[in-house]
């Protein structure tokens, strides 16, 4: 259920959870995007047994490099999912990463090389902002073989998804 009001209550959102598994509450932009309402999270959690909030966009790239002021999230998170997806393997830093530069300097590399599966957990590695990573884009057994690649070479616990499909499993590496 997606709730667009950034007038609406508290109460109002506790009745709606009561009624739907799962409530998107944002306040559209001029452009578009969702941005925060006036509801701190705070008080949605006291009202929601799980709150998520996407942290930081990746202009539709499938990997990302942060700022120093990246991901900004608010001081009561309790995890950090890094959600990477798996298409960027086997395609040049530039043509996949958002904050290309960042990622370049990172990763000591050049912007035209070609990302494996050991750069992409390096780059998630030495960022260390997550507290579990999510491969998504897992439709084929190939890219599921990749993700589990990747997740070799990660610290920390590894999803690996088809949000498309609506499957997922942990990683057994």
């Amino acid at each position: 259920h997606n709730v667009l009001d950034d007038t609406i209550s508290l109460f109002k959102l506790s009745e709606l959870l009561s009624q739907h598994k799962c409530v998107c509450l944002g306040k559209q932009t001029e452009n578009g995007k969702l941005c925060t309402t006036k509801h701190t999270f705070e008080d949605l959690c006291k009202i929601a047994d799980f709150v998520l909030v996407e942290a930081d966009g990746s202009k539709h790239l499938p990997l990302k490099a942060h700022l120093d002021y990246e991901p900004v999230l608010p001081c009561e998170s309790t995890q950090v999912i890094a959600v990477i997806g798996v298409d960027c393997v086997g395609e040049k830093l530039k043509d996949v990463t958002h904050r290309c530069d960042k990622a370049s300097e990172l990763l000591a590399c050049d912007k035209e090389d070609v990302l494996t599966e050991k750069m992409v957990a390096q780059l998630i590695n030495i960022e260390n902002l997550h507290s579990k990573v999510l491969i998504n884009k897992c439709d084929s057994k190939k890219e599921k073989n990749t993700a589990e690649t990747i997740s070799g070479y990660i610290k920390t616990e590894c999803v690996i998804s088809s949000l498309h499909k609506g499957e997922w499993y942990v990683s057994s590496n």
